[in-house]
């Protein structure tokens, strides 16, 4: 999966991309991201069982996740940088950058979903 491999991931990603592109152009893209130092203390606070992130490993993953980000041909997206808010503060920016991505229709299936109707 490494550039110019069989499999190259970012290719394939940049495919991936543009069939979404082609089926769902109104698929959005949300990087979420927190400064490294708040990443490593989550971490500890807060260990997963089986991570695959190394406290050392946590800039370069960030790089990557960013660099992705740049590179997707997707046209609707955002970032929530949750380094200093709670999850209700992020939510709540969440929908704030969210609205103008939706659709009629998907507001009233949010309506319908807040009201318990199908």
């Amino acid at each position: 999966g490494e550039p110019g491999a069989p499999f190259d991931r970012r290719l394939l990603a940049r495919q991936v991309e543009s069939r979404l592109m082609e089926v769902a152009p109104d698929t959005v893209v949300v990087l979420v991201k927190a400064t490294p130092e708040v990443i490593a203390q989550r971490m500890r606070e807060a260990p997963h069982p089986h991570s695959l992130v190394r406290e050392e490993d946590i800039e370069a993953v960030l790089a990557r996740f960013e660099d992705e980000y740049n590179q997707s041909v997707l046209r609707l997206k955002f970032e929530l940088d949750t380094s200093e808010s709670t999850p209700q503060e992020t939510l709540a920016e969440f929908q704030r950058q969210v609205a103008p991505y939706l659709s009629n229709g998907d507001r009233l299936r949010l309506l319908m979903h807040a009201r318990g109707e199908r």
